[in-house]
């Protein structure tokens, strides 16, 4: 069991006036050169990201952000070590700006 499980919950009981919130719910990873592009490297399914969100939220979280809810490149510099400058991350909303599934079930789930 996660030891820290007791003291988050005596916070949050302890803390009712203050914000909660979850500042990087991830869903992607970056890709590197030559490698596994972020789509197609194991990660959390569209319903795992939306049960996630559900969940934080029944916990408490007034704030989520989401990293990254969509990808983007960036095309005037270099990346980091063998990392590729897009960072897509298999988001939400990929880096050419099309949705599935995943942007779906983030999308329902602020609608709920």
């Amino acid at each position: 069991m996660d030891k820290r499980g007791p003291r988050f919950r005596s916070s949050v009981s302890s803390n009712r006036t203050r914000l909660l919130g979850t500042t990087e719910l991830q869903g992607g990873w970056f890709a590197e050169i030559g490698g596994t592009l972020s789509a197609d490297q194991p990660g959390l399914t569209p319903a795992e990201i939306q049960n996630l969100t559900l969940y934080v939220w029944q916990r408490g979280d007034t704030l989520t952000n989401y990293y990254m809810i969509f990808g983007g490149t960036n095309f005037d510099d270099w990346a980091g070590g063998a990392n590729i400058t897009s960072y897509d991350y298999d988001a939400p909303i990929r880096e050419d700006g099309g949705v599935g599934e995943r942007y779906q079930r983030v999308h329902d789930a602020g609608g709920k």
